[in-house]
């Protein structure tokens, strides 16, 4: 029974996000399809493409992470929460992927979607925002031993840092949304999703950096 409850908040994790993520992922590839064989006057490809880019970027960091906690990750029984986080991200990934999935038929409808894929973008930056810093709960240093503490005060450094990127994440989403909404010329416009493309490709290999930080770590026990 000690051996169960010491996997089963990750199992349920990895087991129900990574279900999402297959969904979520086939999706992607549906909207990849529409993107690159549509050729209408409102495909709007350039921009269609990047945001497909960042849409797979977000996607994952926020699988990374999980995948990163999981080197650390107390056993403990899942609360509430834990039950719908990884089920509304997941939900909010499907919805993220399935606005570039539109084939749009107008301007009216092109623009639609891309604002759509903005908002939809902002509330999966803002609920990671909230899965990063219940993680957080979740890794108190009295849940370890003495020899990890430095390991687990570090990590909970990391997931603040992994706090604010979200959330600057979600900023920037409301800048684009903004320019968007106003119809600002693109070669400003461009600047918000490329400083998401950055920022994000920046949080993978922090993700990694943790990663092996930790492995080196658990090795050394």
């Amino acid at each position: 029974m000690l051996e169960r409850k010491a996997s089963y908040l990750l199992d349920h994790y990895m087991n129900l996000h990574a279900a999402m993520v297959g969904v979520a992922i086939g999706v992607a590839g549906l909207a990849a399809a529409n993107i690159f064989t549509f050729r209408g006057p409102d495909a709007d490809l350039p921009l269609r493409v990047l945001l497909l880019g960042i849409s797979l970027l977000i996607t994952a960091n926020i699988y990374m992470g999980l995948m990163v906690g999981g080197l650390i990750l107390p056993g403990s029984a899942p609360s509430g929460l834990d039950f719908l986080l990884p089920f509304m991200i997941g939900m909010l990934e499907f919805v993220l992927f399935g606005f570039l999935a539109i084939k749009p038929d107008s301007t009216q409808t092109a623009s639609t979607s891309i604002r759509g894929w903005f908002i939809a973008f902002i509330a999966l930056a803002l609920l990671a925002a909230v899965a990063i810093m219940w993680a957080r709960r979740h890794v108190r240093p009295e849940r370890y031993t003495d020899d990890q503490n430095a390991m687990v005060a570090e990590y909970r450094q990391r997931l603040l840092a992994d706090f604010r990127g979200a959330v600057f994440a979600a900023v920037v989403g409301c800048i684009g949304l903004t320019l968007e909404y106003f119809s600002v010329s693109n070669w400003f416009y461009y600047v918000c999703p490329g400083l998401l493309v950055a920022g994000l490709l920046v949080g993978i290999a922090e993700h990694q950096r943790t990663a092996s930080k930790i492995a080196l770590h658990l090795d050394g026990e």
